[in-house]
């Protein structure tokens, strides 16, 4: 520790605890300003109070003086550190706080990233419950929906065994009764088709009788007899041009000709348009088409009246041979017509107007009939391919959700031999249907080639469908009963009458539907009274 010093402590240096002592010679510098003072000599002239003013300073008083510049030093010092401890406090403070804020902040940030990365780990778990849950009851909800259709299947088929045996019974009773009536619908197959009803104009009587649709009803033994000659023909069809071809093999012009006339006649097809009603231009260079294979030389021969379901015995033996390229380029016409009903007209039904005309117009053709008077014609021939694609047109049905009620029912296969969706089945058969409608409800001039398939036949269709047991209507009966009806209404009252067709609508469209099951067919065939309504004006 410092020794305290005698001037800042106020006790002068001459002075002791004991007394004043006797001055010491100072040690320290004298300055020179005092030496001066000590050297001048007073003037003469001056006054000794003059004198005295001038004397020069003690040490003492120099020694207070420095102790007050001494004092004031100190002071000023310890201000100027007061200041600067204050300043530096304030920094402190000033840093301490922005620290503080910067930690505050930072440790903000860091929760509210912890609490956005907890809500999503909360969101993806709870969205994995969801789905989760949502697998759950989605295959609770198949199982369940399987359960159910397995017992609505059950009950379905405890029902229909039991309707089948209804039937049957009823069946067994009715045939006795009806042997004499079948042996009587096949003899008149064989010759000419059977008028149910009066074509054009019928009586009232004739159209609101409750057996207007008897002509029609025959057992269902013999609909499925004819239905497997057709099926049979089909086949034949397919065993003829395979035939054909191979013996072309040998003759390579013949061949040449044969792939010309086929290309052509596809091409032909494909560019069918309306023609008002009239037949379309295409038709000719089909019936010329035909001609000159039926006339072309050097060929094999085949008969025609292994080609008819029911040959017409006038046909004499000569003029059943025709030349195999014949049959082989009709039955190309017949499957490039069922092609464009199946894709175009299944998408448009108006556009089955021209095909149908065209499939008359052809099997129609003078050249192309044969027999007495022309009454036979290869009309089977497109027949069995429709009998194959759409069996319901021919009073065969079966059940849609089973293997072998599809193949009954003619439903169409993928290139993968997979079985057709609902809905592209419904479009082919609703073209095949509405070209079927164009092709039957068609009336010749009297002096003219008679429709080798007449509007009757569009009546024993029609009839045959909406005579379907309750049990047995499926979707098909509905979508062909609203394409035969709605492109072809006009020609149906042309052929039928107003009065007739109504009857006929009113029954074809609302009791068959009221029968139906619901499905894509029940929701075609309800909106069939609202398009009937604003195309034609027509009211059920």
């Amino acid at each position: 520790m410092a020794q305290s010093s005698p001037i800042a402590n106020g006790v002068h240096a001459n002075h002791t605890p004991n007394g004043p002592t006797k001055p010491k010679k100072p040690h320290f510098f004298t300055p020179p300003a005092l030496l001066a003072t000590k050297r001048k000599q007073p003037d003469s002239g001056e006054s000794p109070d003059n004198r005295s003013s001038t004397r020069p300073l003690s040490f003492h008083d120099l020694d207070a003086e420095r102790q007050r510049q001494h004092r004031e030093r100190v002071e000023e010092a310890l201000q100027e550190h007061e200041a600067v401890r204050e300043r530096a406090s304030r920094a402190h403070e000033l840093f301490k706080l922005e620290m503080e804020k910067r930690r505050l902040a930072q440790a903000l940030k860091e929760q509210e990233a912890m609490e956005r990365a907890r809500r999503e780990v909360e969101e993806k778990e709870n969205m994995l419950r969801q789905q989760r849950r949502e697998g759950e009851e989605n295959q609770k909800r198949q199982e369940q929906q399987r359960v159910e259709e397995d017992r609505a299947k059950r009950d379905e088929a405890i029902r229909l065994e039991e309707r089948r045996k209804i039937e049957e019974r009823e069946r067994q009773e009715r045939i006795k009764r009806e042997e004499a009536e079948a042996a009587q619908g096949r003899a008149q197959q064989q010759s000419t088709p059977q008028q149910p009803i009066a074509p054009a104009a019928p009586s009232q009587s004739t159209s609101t009788s409750p057996t207007a649709w008897d002509g029609i009803r025959t057992p269902q033994a013999a609909r499925d007899a004819e239905h497997k000659r057709y099926l049979n023909l089909h086949k034949s069809l397919k065993q003829m041009r395979q035939q054909v071809l191979d013996h072309a093999k040998s003759n390579p012009d013949l061949k040449t000709q044969l792939g010309n006339w086929r290309r052509q006649i596809k091409k032909t097809i494909g560019q069918l348009t309306d023609n008002n009603g009239r037949p379309p231009p295409q038709t000719k260079v089909l019936q010329d088409l035909l001609l000159a294979s039926k006339n072309i030389r050097n060929t094999q021969r085949l008969d025609v009246r292994h080609y008819m379901i029911h040959p017409d015995p006038t046909i004499a033996d000569a003029e059943a041979q025709v030349t195999g390229s014949f049959i082989y380029e009709l039955n190309i016409v017949a499957k490039s017509i069922v092609r464009q009903l199946t894709s175009e007209a299944s998408a448009e039904a108006k556009t089955a107007g021209p095909v149908g005309l065209l499939a008359i117009a052809v099997f129609s053709r003078e050249q192309f009939r044969f027999g007495a008077n022309g009454n036979a014609s290869l009309i089977d021939i497109l027949l069995a391919k429709l009998h194959k694609l759409c069996p319901v047109l021919f009073g065969i049905w079966g059940n849609e959700s089973t293997q072998g009620g599809r193949e009954r029912l003619g439903w169409g296969k993928d290139d993968s031999e997979e079985w057709l969706p609902e809905q592209n089945q419904f479009d082919r058969i609703a073209g095949i249907a509405a070209g079927y409608a164009s092709m039957s409800l068609r009336n010749f001039p009297a002096r003219g080639p008679s429709n080798p398939h007449p509007p009757t036949e569009f009546w024993k269709s029609l009839a045959r469908i909406v005579d379907v047991p309750a049990h047995e209507v499926t979707q098909t009966h509905l979508i062909i009963v609203k394409a035969m009806i709605e492109a072809q209404l006009e020609r149906f009252k042309k052929c039928f009458g107003d009065f007739v067709v109504k009857a006929a609508v009113r029954k074809a469209v609302v009791d068959l539907a009221a029968r139906a099951k619901d499905g894509i067919g029940k929701k075609a065939l309800a909106s069939l009274p609202t398009v009937l309504r604003m195309q034609y004006k027509f009211e059920i």
